[in-house]
This record gives C-alpha cells, sequence and structure tokens, in this order.
C-alpha cells in the first residue's frame, strides 16, 4: 500500500503527468513527454556500451583510459538529462547543466576526430565526424530553449 502511494506521488512529478503537462508549451509536449526522454535515455546506453571499447580517435589523441573516462562521462551527463526533461518543473536545472555537459564532450570528441583524421589521413574518419556533428544541434537547441525559458521576462 506505501508502495503504490509513492509511486503515484513521484508519478505526478514526472513530465507525463496531468499536473505537469500545463508547465510544457503545447506545440513541444511530444518532444519532452517521448523524444527527448527516449533520446536522452539511448545517449545514456551509448556511453555504458562504450565504456569498454576502444574510441580510436580519442586514444590516439589522449590515450587509452580518457576514452573509458569520456564513455562514462557521457553515459552519465546523458541519464541526468533524463532525470532532468523526466522530472521537467524541478530538475531542469540539471538538464541544462548535463546538455552543456554533453555538447562539451561532443565538441571535444569532434576535435579528436579532425586530429585523428588529419594525422592518419582517413577519409572515413570524416564521416564519424559528420554523424557527431549531426548530433549535436538537438541538445544545442534544448540547452538554449532551457536558457530562454529561464531568462526572466523583460518588461517594457
Amino acid at each position: 500500500m506505501m508502495a503504490s502511494v509513492w509511486v503515484r506521488n513521484l508519478y505526478q512529478k514526472t513530465v507525463w503527468s496531468p499536473l505537469n503537462t500545463a508547465t510544457i508549451p503545447p506545440r513541444f509536449q511530444i518532444i519532452y513527454t517521448l523524444v527527448l526522454p527516449f533520446k536522452y535515455l539511448l545517449i545514456s546506453a551509448y556511453g555504458l556500451m562504450s565504456a569498454g571499447a576502444p574510441i580510436t580517435s580519442i586514444d590516439l589523441v589522449f590515450g587509452d583510459v580518457y576514452g573509458d573516462i569520456w564513455s562514462i562521462a557521457v553515459a552519465v551527463s546523458g541519464l541526468a538529462a533524463a532525470l532532468g526533461v523526466m522530472f521537467y518543473s524541478r530538475f531542469i536545472a540539471l538538464e541544462q547543466w548535463a546538455l552543456a555537459f554533453m555538447i562539451t564532450l561532443m565538441l571535444a570528441y569532434v576535435g579528436c576526430i579532425a586530429t585523428a583524421a588529419i594525422v592518419q589521413a582517413e577519409s572515413f574518419r570524416f564521416l564519424s565526424l559528420m554523424l557527431v556533428l549531426i548530433f549535436i544541434p538537438m541538445p544545442l537547441w534544448r540547452l538554449l530553449d532551457i536558457v530562454r525559458e529561464l531568462r526572466p521576462a523583460r518588461h517594457v
């Protein structure tokens, strides 16, 4: 009985609760309730799965250990961003910081891929670079959207 009350209270604080959908702009409800949580959880899963695998461009620039640290950092930032969007009304700042960290990690990865492509002169690295550059705009848009949302309104 106590667990069901706890689960119900937890659900009422999520983005899927009818109590919180009023705080989400109607044009973004599908994005907030479906796309962003799923995407952030996939990013977190990617980070966990890539933790043991060598990331050659990062390993070439920084060494073997940094690739694993980078993967775990991606997993943690993805999970933090997912929690931030799932509990939208309470943890929007968590999502903001997680996205800023995730974008920083992706830009570091872009630099590593570009450096590895120049050093080893492999054209396939540029395809990886294009893939990462395609990935960056969604978190960047969301980060800028959060900043716009949290900014106090100007009174003219």
